[in-house]
């Protein structure tokens, strides 16, 4: 399972379920903090930064990131943050 999520509140609405699904996730910079990241790696979930910050009210941009992981990984379930 992956979360792809663009703003800290995103995070913090799906933390739990990360957490209980040791989910993957993708996020955009800035979200956790590089203590966030260490205590989220030692948990067994895996964090991927974004290369370009995605504008969570920019479709297209969204629609682009979403293509990108599921080439990467198409056989897996993707939540994608909604504003």
């Amino acid at each position: 399972m992956i979360y792809l999520i663009f703003t800290q509140a995103g995070f913090e609405d799906a933390k739990q379920s990360v957490l209980e699904s040791t989910a993957t996730l993708w996020l955009n910079n800035g979200i956790l903090s590089e203590g966030e990241i260490q205590q989220l790696s030692a948990l067994g979930i895996r964090i991927n930064i974004l290369a370009k910050s995605i504008d969570p009210t920019n479709e297209r941009e969204i629609v682009t990131a979403i293509e990108s992981i599921e080439t990467a990984y198409p056989d897996t379930e993707l939540f994608v943050e909604y504003l």
